[in-house]
């Protein structure tokens, strides 16, 4: 909310204390600056960019190959455009729902790129505390894996509504599965046959995903216990043997498997990503194309 104009705030009661405020903040982001720009070149090494960021070649060329987010940022369902001669008319069900979930979807794909890029600029972390697990990185990767999950779950419902006009509380009571709606389109492909193709396969990686996320989620969960146990297990196998030596190989190994887990954790979340940004790409192009068939009346 904007602060009001009538001149209450004009000057400060307590400049002194505002000074310190002021100077508070500078220090304060003196720290995050560097930490931002060590995220967003983590995010580039690995080729993630903004959901905002793709569409477009330059500043007024459109990307062939990412034209259908060129096509949701230009003709979106619904534009306001308050207090202007070209005010629309009230917005129907379908504008109205396609601009919240498409803006609910972009939301998302925001919070899983800034999310992502501390994971990926954690994952090369020396690691200094004792287990050498990185706990840090683990919770932002959980945060990760859920915030892409729920992104997920807006582009399915942002399709429903787009191909069957129909919003996926109405449409779920009947599909259960996430794949359903993309899978029952290509009964009827309506002139979008060939998006449709190219989406499915995208699909069947997001599902795949999707089903298996509580279990990646509850493996994270009970690293702990399982570091112990394989502590104990190494115990037990130095039993008669030299038990300072088995232990070091045991840290050693337990060292080892943790790196190869975040690598490998930190290219599935981006491989996640990356899939979405393509799968929307060809859901905002096929919702445009639906949308301007309905409008010539085909």
């Amino acid at each position: 909310m904007a602060r009001p104009t009538d001149g209450r705030y004009t000057q400060p009661m307590n400049s002194t204390s505002n000074s310190g405020e002021d100077t508070l903040a500078t220090d304060t982001q003196a720290l995050f600056d560097p930490i931002d720009k060590a995220v967003t070149a983590a995010l580039h090494d690995n080729h993630i960019y903004p959901i905002s960021s793709y569409g477009w070649l330059d500043a007024y060329t459109a990307d062939p190959k990412m034209i259908g987010h060129a096509m949701w940022q230009t003709e979106p369902p619904f534009e306001f455009s308050y207090g202007t001669e070209s005010e629309q008319s009230e917005p129907t069900e379908y504008q109205r729902y396609l601009t919240i979930l498409g803006a609910d979807f972009e939301g998302l794909m925001e919070l899983a790129c800034n999310s992502l890029g501390i994971v990926l600029w954690r994952q090369n972390e020396t690691i200094v505390d004792h287990f050498g697990d990185n706990a840090k990185f683990w919770s932002h990767y959980t945060g990760t894996l859920l915030i892409l999950s729920m992104a997920s779950d807006r582009l399915r419902d942002f399709f429903v509504m787009a191909y069957f006009n129909v919003n996926f509380t109405k449409y779920r009571s009947q599909k259960r599965e996430f794949r359903g709606p993309f899978v029952e389109s290509r009964l009827s492909p309506r002139g979008v046959g060939t998006q449709l193709k190219k989406l499915l396969p995208l699909v069947e990686e997001i599902q795949k995903n999707r089903s298996i996320r509580n279990k990646l989620v509850h493996e994270v969960a009970t690293r702990s216990g399982k570091m112990n146990q394989s502590l104990f297990n190494s115990r037990r196998k130095a039993l008669g043997k030299e038990p300072i030596r088995e232990a070091k190989q045991s840290w050693g190994k337990w060292k080892q498997e943790v790196a190869r887990e975040i690598k490998d954790s930190g290219r599935y979340l981006s491989g996640w990503y990356n899939t979405l940004v393509s799968a929307s790409n060809l859901v905002f192009e096929i919702e445009h194309r639906l949308r301007k068939k309905r409008q010539r009346g085909a």
